[in-house]
């Protein structure tokens, strides 16, 4: 795409909407990221007081956006990086160093000449230059070079001159053929384009009245057009208002929903923890009452407590955390499980001592045998002992120290 047909895009997509006047144009990429090109252009307004600009533009999708901008007078410094080699590198110091390359030396030359007429004309020569060829510098512009404000006047109003386009040039050529006229004169010439001046303002003031007719019509129609909107306007207001209030209200309720699933929840861990504690931490009281009562010298009975000491184990030995050890009621049971376990193993050793030494004293009957041997009878006490191993097995298991000092005793006994 040519510059000038590049310009004049830029200038009606970005520039003419911000009431700007595009200066220059140069291609250009970051020096460290080549494949992140875009176009800087600088631009300066059409009102006053007059600002200049300095902006970077990127192609998207077929059109142009504007991208990063900057107030000229941020421009502090402008280093060409090189005077005697010819450097398509430049670097413009703003908010922070920006180091751009053109996509040609000329380009950059060109720009950079923009650069210097803004700073000598709107930047009151604030900007420093360095590594930039004298050449450049050194063009002035005619009222730097003591030229008087008329001529300053002069050059702004032919920058603002346009040429006439083709099709322009061509009515008028096309008029002066119709008139048969000699250029020389002049006056003739003058009062045909009168006349054709009157009639086109007669035309003109004809199509002004209907124009003004149906711009009636037109504002008639705005009119009712606005208030139907400000109708439609306090409708959605009220619907807005009606919405938002529904909105509280459906937040609200999710969040009492909310509350009500966790409490349903924790309640539901707290009843399954309740019932883990309950069925496995509760002994029956038959089972205490035999622990406590039952009479060891009678076989049912000791059937009996046998049962319900190994149902005391199991609830004993029930696996607890450290949290359900720490309940109040979980801790009371442990305790009356240890005391009722305390209190039955002294009750069942001191009767299966008893028996032991009873069956001990009893033994007179023998039974010889050959070789001189003798063996003792048995009698109905040792099926009598028989029935207390269970009990002994039990006692050997929760309590292994208990058990060890019963059976010494009882060898000591058979000794004597």
């Amino acid at each position: 795409m040519a510059v000038f047909s590049l310009r004049s895009i830029l200038q009606r997509e970005i520039f003419t909407p911000r009431e700007e006047r595009l200066l220059g144009v140069s291609f250009v990429w970051k020096a460290s990221r080549k494949s992140k090109s875009a176009i800087l252009c600088a631009a300066v307004s059409s009102e006053l007081p007059v600002q200049v600009v300095l902006v970077t533009v990127k192609a998207v999708r077929g059109h142009y956006k504007l991208s990063e901008h900057w107030q000229a007078a941020e421009l502090t410094l402008v280093d060409g990086k090189d005077v005697v080699k010819e450097t398509a590198e430049f670097h413009l110091h703003l908010d922070k160093v920006y180091k751009w390359v053109s996509s040609s030396v000329g380009e950059k030359m060109t720009f950079v000449t923009c650069l210097w007429k803004i700073n000598q004309r709107y930047l009151q020569d604030r900007v420093k230059f360095i590594n930039i060829s004298p050449a450049i510098l050194e063009e002035m512009l005619p009222w730097e070079q003591g030229g008087a404000p008329e001529e300053r006047e002069m050059m702004e109003k032919e920058e603002g001159y346009q040429e006439l386009t083709a099709r322009e040039a061509d009515n008028i050529d096309r008029l002066m053929k119709q008139s048969e006229l000699l250029v020389a004169d002049a006056k003739a010439f003058t009062q045909l384009l009168l006349m054709e001046l009157q009639a086109l303002d007669q035309e003109n003031l004809l199509s002004l009245m209907a124009v003004e007719q149906r711009v009636g019509s037109l504002e008639e129609l705005l009119e009712q057009g606005l208030a139907e909107v400000e109708l439609l306007e306090l409708a959605v207001a009220e619907q807005d208002g009606l919405l938002r209030s529904v909105q509280r209200q459906m937040e609200h309720l999710h969040m009492r929903s909310t509350w009500l699933q966790r409490i349903d929840r924790n309640h539901s861990l707290l009843e399954s923890e309740l019932a883990y504690l309950v069925d496995n931490l509760t002994l029956s009281e038959n089972d205490m009452q035999i622990l406590s009562e039952g009479d060891l010298g009678q076989p049912v009975q000791v059937e009996a407590c046998s049962a319900a000491v190994q149902a005391l184990t199991r609830c004993a030995g029930t696996p607890l955390t450290p949290g359900q050890r720490r309940l109040q009621g979980v801790a009371e049971q442990l305790i009356r499980f240890e005391s009722l376990r305390q209190s039955f193993e002294q009750r069942c050793i001191m009767h299966i001592n008893s028996a032991i030494i009873a069956q001990a004293m009893g033994n007179g009957a023998t039974l010889e045998g050959r070789d001189g041997l003798v063996l003792p009878r048995p009698t109905g006490r040792h099926a009598q002992l028989l029935q207390y191993t269970p009990l002994m097995r039990w006692l050997r298991e929760t309590s292994p120290a208990t058990c060890q000092h019963l059976q010494k005793g009882l060898k000591m006994k058979d000794t004597y």
